[in-house]
């Protein structure tokens, strides 16, 4: 992971001034138990990143951020669930696969049944560098892509837009 995040670190740095820009201009959304605010207040999509590696979740929403999209961070998917019942209304999600509790499958099997998320884009963004058939077809049936770390800083911000311009 170390030389993935180096890169996207990299271009991070040398997109300092639209960060700088960006946060001066957004307020910053943390995961909290109360985010009815989210829904009244963000006229920009934001996007729900769930994964349990706090690195990898931070890295994603600097990358977003760079790029004026706002995100909100969960580190299980118990706590992602949490805040969409609580009033997230995410334009997209960014989901890990290999989790702890619930896990990746187990979310996208919930909001999935859940009729007000049916049809929310969501990719599942994992490091497994092979995914059983069976895991593989259940994502694909519940509507979901796959794509597979490590990610680029251009394919995180693709990933998003498309998922943000195209939902399902």
């Amino acid at each position: 992971m170390v030389c993935w995040t180096a890169n996207i670190i990299a271009r991070l740095q040398e997109s300092r001034g639209r960060i700088v820009a960006a946060r001066a201009s957004l307020q910053p959304l943390a995961p909290s138990p109360d985010t009815s605010h989210v829904a009244a207040t963000v006229s920009a999509p934001v996007v729900l990143i769930v994964d349990d590696e706090r690195e990898v979740r931070e890295l994603f929403a600097q990358v977003l951020l760079a790029d004026g999209i706002r995100s909100v961070q969960a580190p299980t998917a118990e706590q992602a669930w949490t805040l969409l019942e609580r009033g997230l209304v995410p334009a997209a999600v960014l989901l890990d696969l290999q989790m702890p509790g619930m896990g990746g499958l187990g979310f996208l099997l919930r909001i999935r049944a859940e009729p007000r998320f049916a049809k929310l884009p969501v990719t599942v963004v994992t490091a497994d560098s092979y995914i059983a058939a069976p895991t593989r077809t259940a994502v694909e049936a519940l509507g979901a892509q796959v794509s597979f770390k490590p990610l680029e800083f251009d394919d995180i911000l693709a990933l998003a837009h498309r998922m943000i311009v195209s939902p399902a």
